[in-house]
């Protein structure tokens, strides 16, 4: 009983840790989710602009959540869009 447990709370554990750890991407990663080429990502990074990083040692990771609001800055709403349910 006492193994099942101490499995069963392991197994937790480590689904948690995947959670997190999938919040962030590497830069291939990164470039793909946003649909740019990764060397656009080396470039604003080097020259501290765009995207905000996060560097663990070696290792670049963006957030998801940066991500998206990077996307969400960049959506263009059609005019026709915005008066289209205004005039009904």
């Amino acid at each position: 009983m006492q193994n099942n447990n101490q499995s069963k709370r392991r197994a937790a554990k480590k689904k948690l840790r995947e959670k997190k750890i999938r919040r962030f991407l590497n830069t291939p990663e990164a470039a793909e989710y946003i649909g740019r080429h990764r060397s656009s990502l080396d470039k604003w990074r080097s020259e501290n602009i765009v995207l905000p990083y996060y560097r663990d040692g070696m290792k670049i990771l963006y957030s998801k959540d940066d991500l998206d609001a990077y996307l969400a800055s960049h959506r263009v709403e059609p005019v026709a869009y915005a008066c289209s349910s205004a005039t009904r």
